[in-house]
């Protein structure tokens, strides 16, 4: 992205959602860290309860909207965080905690640092694009549709073996709509990477 494409994240932030990676004595210390923070600016915080491991127990932010998502590890919390948003507005920030972090701001060293510069209006949004995918075998829906921000893998199950796959690509909101999108090609895989 140029320079003059970046836009400035602009407030006022009044409260945020967490994402974390793993419980932690370790985190718990971050999160604590967090916590004192956002007191201090006046901002509310909503913790996720058990890291996402439970299905219903991540945040809702149709039921508790935030002004930004905040991530706590590395690539994959991020990508957990940026599903959380999906259908929002709100802007995912990535806090790295030791482990790959190519789509994090910073490092947990500077947590009130980095937190600062973004409430002071020193941060830029990155547009990223996301994927909408579905897949069919023989012509039905399997499973529902999803959003991915980097990749989509689709591979058979159990042993590798080879299958017949076709892809199509298009954009907007006719991912449901059979032959709304444009044929890229066919052939004979045991999977796919997008």
């Amino acid at each position: 992205m140029t320079e003059s494409a970046r836009t400035r994240l602009t407030g006022p932030i009044r409260s945020v959602g967490v994402v974390y990676r793993e419980h932690s004595d370790e985190l718990l210390g971050i999160i604590d860290r967090l916590l004192s923070w956002a007191s201090r600016h006046g901002i509310s915080t909503n913790v996720e309860e058990e890291a996402g491991r439970t299905p219903g127990r991540g945040l809702d932010l149709s039921e508790t909207p935030v002004d930004l998502m905040i991530a706590l590890g590395g690539d994959g919390t991020f990508l957990r965080a940026a599903r959380l948003t999906v259908g929002t507005q709100t802007p995912v920030l990535g806090v790295n905690l030791g482990r790959l972090g190519f789509l994090t701001a910073f490092p947990d060293e500077r947590l009130e640092e980095g937190l600062d510069e973004v409430i002071g209006g020193g941060a830029f949004l990155e547009q990223r694009y996301r994927l909408h995918a579905r897949i069919e075998a023989d012509g039905q829906l399997v499973g529902e549709s999803f959003y991915a921000l980097n990749d989509v893998v689709v591979h058979t199950q159990g042993a590798a073996r080879v299958t017949p796959i076709s892809i199509e690509i298009g954009e907007g909101p006719d991912i449901e709509t059979p032959g709304a999108f444009e044929p890229v090609g066919s052939f004979a895989a045991d999977g796919v990477i997008v």
